[in-house]
């Protein structure tokens, strides 16, 4: 179980999702697919922004271009989604 206040940004591995937690430098790796994830989780929080990658517009520090900035972590916007 994972609050949904201490996920940063959740990133796609093909048929895995890495799930970036707030405060640590560790990630969870879950057999899951995105649809399946963006389905359980608030949209007014959460925010798919490239393929292979969703935020929680809570953690963003900036917007630079076409990135977003979380803890020093450039996740690209845009793509297929």
């Amino acid at each position: 179980m994972i609050n949904l206040d201490e996920i940063e940004y959740i990133q796609g591995l093909k048929d895995y999702l890495k799930i970036h937690v707030v405060g640590t430098n560790k990630a969870i790796l879950t057999l899951m697919n995105f649809k399946e994830i963006l389905d359980k989780l608030p949209p007014n929080q959460f925010l798919r922004v490239h393929k292979s990658f969703a935020v929680n517009v809570g953690c963003i520090k900036t917007v630079q271009r076409n990135r977003i900035v979380i803890n020093d972590v450039r996740i690209p916007i845009g793509g297929e989604l």
